[in-house]
């Protein structure tokens, strides 16, 4: 049978708990959050180019995937976007060429920092390809999307989840805690 002190004891070990499953949780979202505001922005352009004798093993495919990924291509390119935008600054561009699987389909992808220069760059860098070389047909022009922009859901969640078991589990031991004080009246005497 209960009597009204355990029950205010078991009240209490409920409350801390929630309260601390609680605190957990937003602690742990604001940790992440904060985590993630400190990432520099990424944006991401595609293009799609494909090499004239398509096929598994298309004969010029690994030429024309270094060509793209060439520091003389990328210089080319970056010249080209400050010539025709020069109100633009220069930015740090990374450029990672794949093959699609059995095909002369090849996809180039280049990422910055700036959402305008990622999309002019990459559309430089076809153009600077289409002049120097005719083995590839260029089949679609720079796409661009914010690489950022989706990349806080899933972390936030987890975020919040680990800081929600975190605090349950800080609860579940405040409580047991409490409960095991309240049965032995009090905390022990120093020296008994």
């Amino acid at each position: 049978m209960s009597t009204p002190s355990s029950r205010g004891v078991r009240f209490t070990c409920v409350a801390v708990t929630l309260v601390c499953l609680v605190l957990g949780g937003v602690a742990g979202v604001f940790v992440t959050a904060v985590r993630l505001t400190g990432k520099p922005q990424v944006f991401r352009s595609m293009a799609k180019v494909t090499v004239a004798a398509g096929g598994p093993a298309a004969p010029g495919s690994t030429a024309v995937m270094e060509t793209f990924e060439s520091s003389e291509l990328t210089r080319r390119a970056h010249e080209r976007v400050l010539a025709l935008h020069p109100e633009l600054k220069k930015r740090d561009m990374s450029v990672i060429t794949r093959q699609a699987k059995d095909s002369g389909i090849i996809y180039i992808l280049a990422s910055g920092p700036e959402p305008k220069y990622t999309q002019l760059f990459l559309n430089a860098l076809l153009d600077e390809f289409r002049v120097s070389s005719d083995s590839a047909a260029v089949q679609e022009r720079a796409t661009t999307s914010a690489e950022h922009v989706e990349d806080w859901k899933m972390p936030m969640i987890l975020g919040g989840a680990a800081g929600a078991a975190v605090g349950l589990i800080a609860g579940v031991l405040l409580s047991l805690l409490a409960t095991t004080l309240s049965r032995s009246n009090g905390p022990p005497a120093i020296g008994a």
